[in-house]
């Protein structure tokens, strides 16, 4: 669903403070009435996950991403985003089954590290669902630079693009001036057999959760497929930037229906 855009941390790992023992407030995501949705009670040993239950055929558990699941949160993006997303598809990305992206990998496993992403889990351990969350600070430097010299020349016309629609979308101005930090939910997907039954939703609330944890004063998101786009207005973002990628200087030119890249943000 949403790109990977953390391109800074692909050689700049200064940033990886860690939160832990995060506990959501129960009243955050508390959709009992509207949609039906249980919550498993929380005791201070079940600090990392909680269990929704949507029906007797839909259960799963979320949890903060640790280091120690960074190989199957990787594959799992592997197989799922980076083959899928529409301009890692244009430009050839990952070939074949066997093929992979080390410095995608890598920023994936940098954004791990600051402690904020999420899994989705069902009832026998397996994962379906992730989202890779990672701050963004108003003094960031260096995230252009590092772009501009990622060495895989297929995954630095993906970054071009994103930091090319980072710059136009001018989230700072967008805030308030006190705001010096927002969660930037960077990369989303779930399991095939797993869509359409809230899996992102719940990932997205728990993600809200976590930034204002941190004081976030908003979260963000690049949407870079037409489905991203809907799915992220389904959950209350607001459109801040849009172009076609035909208006971009040398982007990727994605297949039908995904002809514009777009950015949201949701206040908090």
């Amino acid at each position: 669903m949403v790109l990977l855009r953390v391109c800074k941390r692909v050689v700049n790992n200064e940033f990886t403070r860690k939160i832990s023992n995060i506990i959501p407030r129960k009243e955050a995501f508390d959709c009992r009435k509207k949609n039906h949705i249980k919550w498993q009670e929380l005791n201070q040993k079940e600090h990392s996950w909680r269990h929704l239950s949507m029906n007797k055929d839909t259960t799963f558990h979320i949890r903060k991403i640790e280091s120690k699941d960074k190989e199957r949160v990787i594959d799992f993006l592997r197989k799922y985003f980076l083959r899928d997303e529409p301009m890692s598809q244009a430009v050839k990305l990952i070939n074949g089954p066997d093929d992979r992206c080390v410095e995608a990998e890598q920023s994936v496993s940098s954004a791990i590290d600051e402690g904020f992403s999420l899994s989705a889990v069902d009832e026998n351990e397996e994962l379906v669902g992730v989202v890779i969350n990672a701050t963004m600070h108003r003094d960031d430097t260096g995230c252009k630079e590092a772009a501009e010299n990622c060495g895989n020349p297929k995954f630095r016309r993906i970054l071009a693009v994103l930091m090319y629609m980072r710059e136009k979308s001018q989230l700072w101005e967008k805030v308030p001036s006190s705001c010096n930090m927002v969660m930037d939910l960077t990369m989303a997907s779930v399991h095939p057999n797993w869509r359409k039954r809230r899996v992102m939703e719940a990932l997205a609330k728990e993600s809200e959760c976590i930034a204002k944890k941190v004081h976030a004063c908003a979260i963000r998101m690049d949407a870079t497929s037409f489905y991203s786009g809907r799915a992220a207005e389904r959950l209350g973002y607001k459109s801040i930037y849009a172009i076609k990628y035909a208006d971009i200087p040398d982007a990727p030119l994605p297949k039908l229906p995904h002809i514009e890249a777009r950015v949201y943000m949701k206040l908090l």
